[in-house]
C-alpha cells in the first residue's frame, strides 16, 4: 500500500462535490445542509486559489480516499477539515491525513467538532490536540 498527498487541483472539484454531500459528512459538519453544485464549484476554485487557503487529497494506491483543508481564519488560527470516502473509514486514514499534512502548516491548527462527532474527536485526541467544550456541544480542539 502506497499513501501520498498532493495539493487539489481543479480536476477535484467534481470528486469533493460528491464527498461533501455524503449523508455521513452532512450529519457531522456544522452546516448540514447539502451543497448545491453552482455554490460548491465557485466556493472550490476560491479555495484553490485563495493563500490563506489549502486542500490536500489523500490517496491509496494512486486512488483518492480522502481531503484535508486548512483555512487561515482572522484569529490567526488555521481552522482544519478532512474527510474520508466512507469505503475507506475506520481504518486510520483519517489520523494519517492530518499527519501527513500538518507539518505543512506553519501556526496554530484549530478543528471545531460536533460533540457527538466521536471518531472525529478520537482522531484529533491521538494527534495531541487540546480539547475545549465550547458552546452548544461543539469541541474546540487547538494543535501548537
Amino acid at each position: 500500500m502506497i499513501l501520498n498527498i498532493r495539493k487539489a487541483t481543479e480536476e477535484d472539484c467534481s470528486l469533493l462535490f460528491k464527498w461533501v454531500n455524503n449523508e455521513d459528512v452532512r450529519k457531522n459538519v456544522l452546516n448540514p445542509e447539502r451543497i448545491n453544485w453552482t455554490k460548491h464549484e465557485s466556493w472550490f476554485r476560491k479555495k484553490i486559489d485563495d493563500p490563506n487557503s489549502v486542500i490536500y487529497i489523500l490517496e491509496k494506491d494512486n486512488y483518492p480516499i480522502g481531503q484535508v483543508r486548512y483555512d487561515r481564519n482572522e484569529e490567526d488560527f488555521w481552522d482544519i477539515d478532512f474527510f474520508i470516502d466512507p469505503n475507506f473509514r475506520s481504518l486510520g486514514f483519517g489520523k494519517k491525513i492530518i499527519e501527513l499534512t500538518l507539518g505543512e502548516i506553519t501556526g496554530s491548527v484549530r478543528a471545531l467538532v460536533k460533540k457527538d462527532n466521536v471518531v472525529s474527536r478520537k482522531v484529533f485526541e491521538k494527534l495531541g490536540f487540546q480539547g475545549l467544550e465550547s458552546k452548544e456541544g461543539i469541541f474546540q480542539y487547538i494543535f501548537r
